[in-house]
């Protein structure tokens, strides 16, 4: 689902009902102007929805054809939500959109990921005002790479965040890429650091948990939550190590929470099972 705001200072609001790509306009108050439905005999969900610069609305989504094929699908509409035209984009795998904009030549730039054999890298697609494919970049190695959102910088390329996650340690990291208006990929750096896992998970009595500092935080400390939300331990770790063992002897079976005291650290779950 997503919702963006329209110049009218109402709102349009993009997904699926029915297993049909959706798109719901509403005014400033929250009341319904109109609604549209996108699709066949396929499933179709919409992702990433906004208004475009003639007043209409472009949707990006998937086209579920069949169990483990899906298209990047592309919808433009007029001002009333009514299809001018779509475009399917793959035909290789389960290839998810996740984010259009349209772009200053009147085109659309979009991202997502696609998967191909158990790869699944970040992909970007570059159209003209029709719809019709310019360009496309795939980015990735031998993890899995992912295009959450994108935007047209001031020299006319453009920038990515996404993920990259680690297919052995789990370990996942923001991705953030840059290309040219060509499509050069030019820079790809992560930008955070401080990572979380557990092994194992679910795990009886004691579990390891794997942690990776900034670089300019010597200690810190893994606190660790019971499902109510109360703390009930706090374990010390330091930039000379990497792990920590949690003993969990004597607590219920159930689900447990653990973060890094730090800021922007995310919160991971735990399940103890006795």
């Amino acid at each position: 689902m997503t919702i963006k705001h329209t110049s009218d200072g109402g709102y349009i609001l993009g997904g699926y009902s029915n297993y049909d790509m959706y798109l719901l306009k509403i005014d400033a108050e929250g009341n319904k102007e109109w609604s549209h439905r996108y699709g066949g005999d396929d499933i179709e969900i919409g992702c990433s929805a906004q208004q475009t610069n003639d007043g209409g609305y472009v949707i990006a989504g998937y086209s579920d054809t069949s169990p483990g094929f899906m298209q990047y699908w592309l919808v433009k509409t007029d001002e009333s939500g009514n299809e001018e035209w779509n475009k399917a984009y793959g035909n290789s795998g389960e290839d998810w959109p996740l984010d259009v904009k349209q772009t200053n030549d009147g085109g659309y730039i979009i991202t997502g990921s696609i998967n191909t054999y158990w790869e699944k890298d970040l992909w970007i697609i570059k159209a003209d005002e029709q719809g019709n494919m310019i360009w496309d970049i795939i980015y990735g190695d031998d993890d899995l790479e992912t295009g959450y959102s994108i935007e047209q910088t001031f020299d006319g390329g453009y920038i990515i965040a996404g993920e990259k996650k680690n297919i052995n340690s789990g370990y996942s990291d923001v991705l953030l890429v840059r290309v040219d208006s060509d499509s050069i990929v030019s820079t790809d750096d992560i930008i955070t650091e401080n990572r979380l896992s557990s092994y194992p998970n679910p795990f009886r009595i004691s579990t390891t948990i794997n942690y990776t500092l900034p670089h300019n935080i010597r200690e810190a400390g893994i606190e660790i939550y019971n499902i109510k939300g109360q703390k009930i331990e706090e374990l010390s770790v330091s930039n000379d190590q990497s792990s920590v063992e949690w003993n969990a002897e004597g607590l219920s079976s159930g689900i447990y929470l653990y973060k890094l005291n730090i800021q922007n650290s995310g919160v991971k779950k735990l399940i103890l099972l006795n």
